[in-house]
């Protein structure tokens, strides 16, 4: 039997070939059973067939892509007052805290040249009821600034995620049909 060719510029053996193709049927079928639904049924399966092609433009990142990225230091991340805004939007009012320390000794324990900022650990504070606190370092001057800048990162990142996969926040995604495991 003559082996078929595939068409120029296409190799239908590679994963990538094949997830396009099994995200397009999945899309496809979610919007013919969205047309045999009632309205409301009709609006929640046409979004989620929205949500399998935006899957489909979806860049997944692997270890390796991630290491090729670029890092951001700790000192940058406190001085942006991303360490400020995910301790006091997410983490204070659950009762937990990141910390993170000033060191002169590197990880080897070897003396360092100049200060460092670290990781230190998680603070759980999850038995005290009302939270944590941390009134001082948001008396600072710049602590609205922090905040401020922040606010603009996310709204600029919002707006940027909403156009190309239709959320700012990734959604979880479960199946109708999925029974948690079980």
């Amino acid at each position: 039997m003559p082996t078929r060719e595939p068409p120029k510029g296409k190799d239908p053996g590679t994963k990538k070939t094949a997830r396009k193709k099994a995200v397009k049927k999945t899309a496809k079928k979610t919007a013919k059973k969205a047309a045999r639904r009632s309205p409301n049924r009709r609006d929640a399966a046409a979004e989620r067939a929205r949500l399998d092609r935006a899957r489909a433009r979806t860049i997944t990142l692997r270890p390796a892509v991630m290491d090729e990225l670029p890092a951001m230091s700790l000192e940058r991340f406190v001085e942006l007052g991303l360490l400020q805004e995910i301790n006091r939007l997410f983490l204070n009012p659950r009762g937990l805290s990141m910390t993170l320390r000033l060191t002169r000794r590197g990880f080897d324990g070897n003396l360092l040249g100049h200060p460092a900022v670290m990781f230190d650990r998680i603070v759980d504070g999850r038995e005290q009821p009302e939270g944590m606190v941390f009134a001082r370092v948001l008396e600072e001057p710049d602590a609205k600034l922090k905040r401020d800048r922040v606010e603009r990162m996310r709204v600029e990142a919002g707006r940027t995620r909403a156009a190309e996969y239709g959320w700012s926040v990734q959604p979880i995604e479960i199946d109708d049909d999925d029974s948690g495991g079980q």
